[in-house]
């Protein structure tokens, strides 16, 4: 009768640690939600697009400047807002929730369009035209040419380390190791066979 009423008893604990471990939140695993904008930079009145996504099905919104866009039960959320008028570079942010839970942000900078031709003009002109001009050519040119220099350097170091053997030329003779190597070997035998005939 006891071992009837141990065993059961150890069916029931058996089942209650199979239970246990079973609870709405393993069953419901939180939702892993991404943001991303089709541009980070825009200009004042330019649309532009946020796409919400999320490992599993989940209720997603996305905000920006007080307009919030949703969708439920989904793995994509894609909304579209417009950059508000500005006559100054402004710094926004979109944020997004996940099931309720805040979610990741995205930055979004509005260029303004008072004064802007010639923030503009710089960005477009001079970043561009130093960014293909001078940096390409150097390093097209200088870089390039700089890089076929030390390939041919290498080439000749190479082939001057084969001319003289394994090891690349270092100045001297290699002879004294040679000499010293037996040496050394000399000075092991002996006192080898000096220790064996005193013992």
């Amino acid at each position: 009768m006891k071992k009837i009423a141990a065993a059961l008893a150890a069916t029931a604990l058996a089942a209650l640690a199979l239970v246990a471990p079973i609870s709405p939140a393993a069953a419901y695993p939180d939702p892993v939600c991404t943001v991303s904008v089709s541009s980070t930079q825009v200009r004042a009145g330019e649309p532009f697009t946020v796409t919400v996504t999320s490992d599993i099905p989940a209720d997603l919104t996305a905000t920006y400047r007080g307009v919030t866009r949703s969708a439920s039960q989904t793995l994509q959320l894609v909304a579209q807002f417009v950059a508000p008028q500005t006559d100054r570079d402004l710094q926004t942010t979109v944020t997004t929730t996940c099931n309720g839970q805040p979610g990741s942000t995205a930055g979004v900078t509005v260029i303004g369009s008072g004064g802007g031709g010639g923030d503009d003009a710089d960005a477009d002109g001079g970043a561009d035209s130093d960014a293909d001009g001078g940096v390409n050519a150097d390093a097209d040119g200088g870089v390039n040419a700089d890089a076929g220099n030390t390939d041919a350097a290498a080439d000749a170091d190479a082939d001057a380390g084969d001319a003289n053997g394994i090891l690349p030329g270092t100045g001297g003779t290699d002879f004294w190791l040679l000499v010293l190597g037996a040496l050394l070997v000399i000075a092991g035998v002996g006192t080898v066979v000096a220790r064996r005939r005193r013992s």
